[in-house]
């Protein structure tokens, strides 16, 4: 969220200065493609959209300001309600034009909705964040409008939570294994929780009550534990990966220098000690050099 409004920053910055801050402002304001705005706005579809239905549920106020908000908030909500049929219909169109997630330049403008996912399933496979975001807009609509019927509320939850969890389970659309883990915990998790939530409901004993606030409780604690727990494994993965990405680079730098003609190497072998204490190492050997 904080990375948007470093926007107005790097182009104020590449701007005003004529030095290496300049290009250095132009380089980062360069990263900002379409996926990092797709993925933007995947990010904060849930917020802008109960954000924008609470504004217009809310007691207007006849003023500049509140004419602004009921202006923004019906633009915002407009927009969150078109979003995943662009997607779908723009996803549609890509693939039938056989320009989609096979396409290089394809995936650097709109990779962030797809680059997660295997798609190796047909169209359908491709489509989880389409999915995502009707899931959620049901669930704004659910929240905002019918406060008034809890067991509609938790039966189109319950519906679109059994759906949510077929799809995954068919088409098991992520390619990390840990990220997939996660959802599917999440899901059932989820399920979980609306089926005892009926009970919690429903006209019950103060003890079936309690016990049911019980199992929701470590229910929940247990997922969020669940998901802390598989995030730091892919934390500490991705910290492994650049070390060694690092070491790699390191020792090639200091065993070939840039001074040394790549023509000049002859015969360069790479040697994986696997079971020694020096397994995390890559060790270049330059095996002869034409030193003439």
């Amino acid at each position: 969220m904080l990375s948007i409004f470093l926007i107005p920053l790097f182009f104020i910055g590449q701007k005003v200065t004529k030095n290496r801050f300049s290009a250095w402002c132009k380089k980062m304001l360069g990263k900002y493609k379409f996926s990092y705005f797709v993925r933007f706005a995947i990010e904060t579809y849930l917020d802008l959209g109960l954000l924008s239905l609470i504004e217009i549920k809310s007691k207007h106020i006849n003023s500049p300001e509140g004419w602004l908000n009921i202006i923004v908030a019906w633009s915002m909500l407009c927009a969150v309600f078109l979003m995943p049929l662009i997607i779908l219909i723009f996803s549609w169109q890509s693939y039938k034009s056989n320009i989609y997630v096979e396409n290089e330049n394809f995936m650097k403008k709109w990779g962030s909705l797809y680059y997660e996912f295997k798609n190796n399933k047909g169209f359908w496979s491709s489509q989880y964040y389409t999915l995502y975001m009707i899931r959620r807009l049901v669930y704004m609509m659910v929240l905002i409008l019918m406060n008034d019927n809890l067991y509609l509320q938790f039966s189109i939850h319950l519906l679109f939570t059994i759906l949510q969890l077929m799809y995954v389970f068919y088409f098991t659309p992520f390619k990390e294994k840990d990220v997939l883990l996660s959802l599917v915990f999440g899901e059932i998790s989820t399920l979980l929780v609306i089926i005892l939530s009926f009970l919690f409901i429903a006209e019950t004993s103060k003890s079936t009550r309690r016990l049911t606030e019980s199992a929701i409780v470590i229910i929940v604690i247990t997922s969020l534990g669940c998901d802390m727990l598989i995030s730091l494994v892919m934390i500490v993965k991705e910290a492994k990966e650049t070390i060694e990405k690092i070491k790699e680079k390191y020792f090639k730098r200091k065993i070939m220098p840039k001074d040394v003609d790549d023509e000049k190497c002859m015969n360069i072998k790479v040697n994986s000690f696997m079971n020694s204490p020096h397994s995390s190492f890559r060790i270049i050997e330059v095996a002869s050099m034409d030193n003439e």
